[in-house]
């Protein structure tokens, strides 16, 4: 039997501008997202719309599930300014160090990563995305921002759905470490 390596527990979610393809926009083009809020981030199936038929009298006569989509949820505690304007949601005020927000509406397609914390363990990759964002403040929780990812289906030449998001397991990094220098005898 092999070992489970459990998803769960610190993660950490990166965003950037979609390439409206299915690849995922390059490394360099990611930003985090910051400090997410523990126990916040799911990724849940969503229902479809479901088609009933009724004949006279109200009897149901047909009845069709389709399908749903998927969406990423996480909470980011103390959002910084930077995660606003990725967002294009405000900018710096001119004066006194304010941020003015101006909508809470994001209007770009986005690619969301969420890299689990454990080598070996499953992360998420979605190439397109559109986003809901929240901001809120609480007593108990301070300033955060509720963000949704609504994943996009990847579509192929015909309009049939590809795939809608891609699993990855997190590999080892590559080591970092020098090795040693000799020493020149003397």
């Amino acid at each position: 039997m092999s070992q489970i390596i459990m998803s769960w527990s610190k993660c950490t979610i990166k965003d950037g501008i979609s390439t409206g393809k299915k690849e995922m926009p390059a490394a360099a083009e990611m930003s985090a997202l910051g400090v997410i809020n523990d126990k916040s981030t799911s990724l849940e199936a969503t229902d479809g719309e479901e088609l009933k038929a009724t004949a006279s009298g109200g009897v149901q006569v047909a009845n069709e599930q389709l399908e749903g989509g998927f969406q990423l949820t996480t909470r980011v505690k103390e959002p910084a300014d930077t995660l606003f304007e990725r967002y294009g949601l405000g900018k710096s005020a001119t004066s006194g160090g304010d941020f003015d927000v101006k909508t809470h509406v994001v209007q770009t397609v986005r690619a969301v990563e969420v890299t689990p914390k454990n080598v070996g363990a499953t992360g998420i990759k979605a190439p397109q995305c559109t986003v809901k964002f929240k901001p809120g403040r609480s007593e108990d929780e301070g300033e955060f921002v509720d963000i949704t990812y609504v994943i996009l289906p990847i579509l192929n030449d015909d309009f049939e759905v590809e795939h809608w998001y891609s699993r990855f397991k997190k590999v080892k990094p590559a080591s970092t470490k020098e090795a040693p220098k000799e020493v020149p005898k003397a």
